[in-house]
């Protein structure tokens, strides 16, 4: 294989790739969150308030990582040429990541120490 093919391969793979992630991913998030909202209108729940939470930081997430590494692929990408917007978006990602995977531990934490 030519190199010019594994990069049209790797450009169809994150046009096509992270499109599909995209559009499940605010699919289900925005599901969750449109599900989470009713039940805690209903009956408030630590667990559903910690999964909407995190639902909420996954959902800004993938709007803002994977919409840039798809604008990415075609235009210039502004963290590529700014230090300043790299640094603000890696930590912003890493950040919001993080807290979903903290909103996850304190979810498990909840309901072993209630049961």
């Amino acid at each position: 294989m030519s190199s010019s093919a594994i990069f049209a391969a790797q450009q169809n793979v994150a046009i096509y790739g992270l499109s599909t992630l995209l559009v499940l991913g605010n699919f289900g998030n925005l599901f969750t969150i449109i599900i989470l909202t009713r039940t805690t209108k209903q009956k408030v729940n630590s667990c559903s308030l910690y999964l909407l939470a995190a639902s909420v930081s996954n959902w800004i997430v993938i709007n803002t990582a994977l919409v840039s590494n798809i604008v990415g692929v075609h235009h210039i990408d502004p963290q590529n040429t700014s230090n300043v917007i790299c640094k603000l978006r890696w930590s912003g990602v890493h950040s919001l990541l993080m807290l979903s995977r903290s909103f996850s531990k304190l979810i498990s934490e909840t309901l072993i120490f209630t049961s």
